[in-house]
C-alpha cells in the first residue's frame, strides 16, 4: 500500500487534474468518488460538483458478484487492470480497462483509478452495441426509410408500415438485484423469442438497452397488428429462464403508423416513442397507438418547462384568493392563496399544468417562495390599511418541505413582511405526512412553536394514520370537495359525517372544501362543520376583490 498526501502533494495534484485520462479516487469504505479530474467528467459526462455527491456503484454496470469474479480472473491472468463495463450519464454502455492502486491518505484508504475506453481509435459508437445486439436510432431509420421507399409513391394510399415500439420495464430491477449481466441475458432471450414467434415480413431490433423496434412492412390491414400485440402478449405470459432463475416481464408499447402518423422514418420512431412513453405515463402495461394530442402535449410540456424558468423574472406569476368563512357568524376568516401563470402569449396557465412541471424540475422551491413571501406580505398590507386581520393560507409540498433550508425560509419571511405568525396557515397534503414522516414531523412542530398553524389538505383521500396526525398536532383538516358532492345518496352523507365526528374526536377545526349549494351549505351547519370555502361564497379572486369583501367586515356587515 502506497501513503500519499492528496491533499499537499501539489505535483501529484497537479498531474492528476492536469492528465487527458480520467482519473478518480474512491473511498474504499463506502464507494463514494471523492474527486474526479475534468477528462473523467468530460467521459462520463458529469461535472465535478455531481461527482463528489455519486458511489461508484451508480457507474460500474457489473454487480458486486461480477466485479469479484472479475478480480479473481485479473489475478489468476497476472493482468494489472480489471475489465469492466461502466454507464455514462447518456446511458451509453461503455467497455473500459481500470487500472488502480490502494494508496492510505492520513486515516483513509482510497482507490486511485485509471480509466482507459476499450473504444477502437477515437470513435464515439459504443462497441457494445455488437455485444448486447443493440442497434442505433439512425440505423432503424434507415431500414424504416427504406421500406417507405419501396412503397412510395406507387401504393401510398393502400399500403401502409407500422412501428411498433417495446419498453421492458422490470429491466433496472433485474439489473439491480442479479447484475447487468443477467439482466441482459432476459432481454436478449426475449429478443430471440420474439424474432422466432412474430411471424412474416416483420423486422424486429433492439433499440436500446430495455427498448425494442418492430417494422411491420407493407401492410394493407391495420388489424394484423392487434394479432402481432397478442402475440407479444403471449410471450410474456412465459416466464423467461436465465440460469436458475424464472423472471416474469411486461411492456409498454407504443404504435405509429406510415403515412398516418408520420412521412419518414425519424418521425415515426419518435412517435412510437411518444405513444410508449405516455403508455407508461398512465401506468398501464399495455398499447398505445399515437394521435396529434399526444404530440401537442408533449410539446405543451417542453414550453412549459422552458419558459417557466424565466415566469418569475418576468413577474408572470400572479396570487388569487379564495375566500374562507365561519358560517355560522356569517364572516371572512381567512383566504387561500393559490398561483396563476399569466403566459405573455399564452395567457392564464392553469396550476394543475404547470405545478407538476415545476415539481419535477425543481422549479418548485423558488416559485414556492415566492407565493410565501408576497401571500404574507399582502396579508400584512391588509392589516396595515387597518382591515380586520384573516389568516391566510399556503400550499406548501413535500418538495418544499424536505428542503433543509424551508423552515428558516419561513422564518425570515414573516420576519421580513412583519406578518404574525398567527395569521399564517401552510397546507399540506395528506399524502405529503406519509412521504417522509420524520423530516415532515420536525418541520410542523418547529413551526407551530412559533405560532403558524397546519392543515391537512384534501383529507380522506391520502393514507396518513390517525396517530401521524395526533403525533404532529395538527390544528385543521380540510375535507375534500369529493366528500360533499351528491349528498342526497346515503352513503357520501354518512362519510361527511364520519369525518366531521373524526375531527370532532381529534379536537381540531374541520374546513369544507368546494361548497357550491345552498344544501350542502345547509348539511354541513346542522353537522356542526363551521368553516368553508366554495364556489356557493366566491371562486378565487384577485386582491380587489378580498378588499371589497373586508371592507364590509370593518363596516360591520355581514359578509354571506
Amino acid at each position: 500500500m502506497t501513503y500519499i498526501d492528496i491533499e499537499n502533494n501539489y505535483r501529484f495534484k497537479e498531474a492528476f487534474y492536469g492528465s487527458h485520462t480520467p482519473m478518480c479516487f474512491i473511498d474504499l469504505q463506502n464507494g463514494r468518488i471523492m474527486d474526479a479530474n475534468l477528462a473523467a467528467c468530460d467521459y462520463y459526462g458529469y461535472s465535478n460538483k455531481e461527482f463528489l455527491s455519486m458511489n461508484i456503484r451508480e457507474i460500474n454496470v457489473l454487480s458486486k458478484e461480477e466485479i469479484k469474479k472479475e478480480i479473481f480472473k485479473a489475478k489468476k491472468e497476472n493482468r494489472k487492470f480489471l475489465r469492466l463495463i461502466h454507464k455514462l450519464n447518456n446511458n451509453k454502455i461503455r467497455k473500459v480497462k481500470v487500472y488502480s492502486t490502494i494508496i492510505k491518505s492520513k486515516n483513509k484508504k482510497i482507490c486511485f483509478a485509471i480509466i482507459h475506453d476499450l473504444n477502437e481509435g477515437n470513435e464515439k459508437l459504443d462497441i457494445l452495441n455488437d455485444t448486447y445486439d443493440l442497434h442505433s436510432r439512425n440505423h432503424v431509420v434507415d431500414i424504416l426509410n427504406d421500406e417507405i421507399n419501396k412503397i412510395y409513391p406507387k401504393d401510398v394510399e393502400q399500403e401502409k408500415i407500422a412501428v411498433l415500439f417495446l419498453k421492458i420495464n422490470q429491466f433496472k430491477s433485474i439489473s439491480n438485484a442479479f447484475g447487468y449481466i443477467i439482466a441482459d441475458k432476459v432481454i436478449k432471450k426475449f429478443h430471440k423469442i420474439l424474432k422466432e414467434d412474430i411471424q412474416g415480413n416483420h423486422i424486429v431490433k433492439r433499440f436500446n438497452e430495455d427498448e425494442f423496434v418492430i417494422l411491420v412492412p407493407q401492410t394493407t390491414d391495420l388489424n394484423s397488428i392487434g394479432k402481432d400485440i397478442l402475440k407479444i402478449n403471449e410471450i410474456l405470459n412465459r416466464s423467461i429462464k436465465v440460469y436458475d432463475n424464472e423472471f416474469q416481464i411486461t411492456t409498454n408499447i407504443g404504435i405509429s403508423v406510415y403515412p398516418d402518423d408520420g412521412k419518414d422514418g425519424l418521425s415515426l420512431v419518435r412517435r412510437a416513442n411518444i405513444a410508449m412513453n405516455k403508455s407508461q405515463e398512465l401506468n398501464i402495461s399495455n398499447t398505445l397507438r399515437f394521435d396529434e394530442s399526444l404530440d401537442r402535449e408533449v410539446k405543451s410540456i417542453f414550453w412549459i418547462k422552458n419558459d417557466l424558468i424565466s415566469a418569475i423574472s418576468k413577474d408572470e406569476l400572479i396570487l388569487n384568493y379564495q375566500p374562507i368563512y365561519d358560517v355560522i357568524r356569517k364572516r371572512l376568516i381567512g383566504a387561500e392563496a393559490l398561483v396563476r401563470w399569466k403566459h405573455k402569449e399564452k395567457g392564464i396557465i392553469p396550476p394543475l399544468e404547470f405545478i407538476p412541471v415545476a415539481e419535477e424540475t425543481g422549479l418548485i422551491h423558488s416559485i414556492g417562495k415566492w407565493v410565501l413571501f408576497n401571500a404574507c406580505k399582502q396579508n400584512k398590507r391588509w392589516q396595515d390599511l387597518g382591515y380586520e386581520p384573516i389568516y391566510i393560507s399556503v400550499n406548501v409540498s413535500a418538495l418544499q418541505m424536505e428542503e433543509p433550508g424551508f423552515i428558516q425560509f419561513v422564518k425570515q419571511t414573516l420576519k421580513e413582511s412583519r406578518l404574525e405568525p398567527k395569521y399564517l396557515q401552510l397546507e399540506i397534503t395528506e399524502t405529503v405526512s406519509s412521504k417522509d414522516y420524520r423530516v415532515i414531523e420536525k418541520t410542523v412542530k418547529e413551526l407551530t412553536s412559533l405560532g403558524i398553524s397546519f392543515a391537512i389538505d384534501d383529507f380522506g383521500t391520502g393514507y396518513s394514520s390517525l396517530e401521524e396526525l395526533h403525533n404532529l398536532n395538527i390544528n385543521n383538516i380540510k375535507m375534500d370537495k369529493m366528500f360533499i358532492d351528491n349528498l342526497e345518496h346515503k352513503g357520501k352523507e354518512e362519510i361527511a359525517k364520519t369525518i366531521i365526528s373524526l375531527a370532532e374526536g381529534l379536537s381540531v377545526n374541520l374546513i369544507a372544501e368546494g361548497v357550491e349549494t345552498k344544501e350542502q351549505l345547509e348539511f354541513l351547519v346542522k353537522n356542526k362543520c363551521t368553516i368553508a370555502q366554495g364556489y356557493l361564497f366566491s371562486r378565487p379572486v384577485e386582491t380587489y376583490k378580498i378588499e371589497e369583501l373586508l371592507k364590509k367586515t370593518r363596516n360591520n356587515h355581514k359578509d354571506l
